[in-house]
């Protein structure tokens, strides 16, 4: 299996596979015990750690990012690896349009939308910025 790309809003927020059974409940990581001797089917799931800090976590060990299973941790692996990168202009004006999604972006703290600069990636579609 290969490595998990990073957010794209940030490498250090982590990502990972975790081992569900067929209802979507949550086991243990890959190599648990569940996944040696699954008694209500096996499924895989991708996970975002960042509570709160970014637009894809998710809630520690309950959710699965978009609520989708895989069915090995490769698909999953691939899901997550295959996505499209993209790339928007930088920031310049308090509150504009990404040039990629269109959603309007504030650099301003007070929005809770970007409390901190620079803005490196759009906080609505992940999309990179690119130096002009």
């Amino acid at each position: 299996m290969s490595e998990l790309k990073p957010c794209p809003f940030g490498a250090d927020h982590k990502v990972w596979i975790g081992v569900h059974d067929e209802e979507g409940n949550y086991h243990g990581t890959i190599g648990c015990e569940y996944e040696s001797d699954p008694w209500s089917g096996l499924s895989y799931g991708l996970h975002h750690d960042g509570w709160g800090d970014c637009t894809l976590c998710t809630d520690g060990e309950v959710d699965c990012m978009g609520g989708m299973l895989f069915d090995t941790p490769e698909d999953a692996t691939e899901a997550w690896n295959t996505r499209v990168e993209r790339t928007c202009k930088p920031f310049t004006r308090q509150r504009q349009p990404c040039s990629n999604c269109g959603a309007f972006v504030s650099l301003d703290a007070a929005t809770d939308c970007i409390a901190t600069l620079p803005v490196r990636h759009c906080p609505w579609c992940g999309a990179k910025v690119v130096e002009q």
